[in-house]
């Protein structure tokens, strides 16, 4: 198993965007979102320390994100719940994120909106 460190996950919007247009050469759907409350119920679950993404497919070929509490020691806290069935973009899509469908083009409208 590979050491632990702390990390802050933390990276710029450049490589954001490149990592997000890199992902769209591959698959139609852009992104998915999952509701607060549902990930609060992962979290507050005794012992959660994190999260865990296992990255699957539908039958059709659509991305699965499926989500895990994971504990201190990196094992998935099953128990705690799993988490699918996402809000997939599209059709639920930022309408003004630099890493959404509309990308510069949305970045281009808020600036004239100014």
């Amino acid at each position: 198993m590979p050491k632990r460190t702390r990390r802050q996950h933390r990276i710029t919007l450049r490589e954001a965007r490149e990592l997000v247009q890199r992902y769209r050469n591959f698959t139609r759907e852009h992104g998915g979102a999952f509701a607060k409350d549902a990930i609060l119920r992962l979290l507050d679950y005794p012992g959660a320390a994190g999260l865990r993404i296992w990255y699957g497919l539908h039958q059709d070929g659509s991305p699965a994100p499926v989500l895990v509490a994971v504990d201190a020691d990196h094992e998935d806290l099953l128990e705690a719940g799993i988490l699918e069935q996402h809000m997939p973009c599209p059709p639920y899509c930022a309408r003004t994120s630099p890493l959404g469908p509309q990308g510069r083009a949305g970045r281009a409208r808020r600036r004239a909106a100014r």
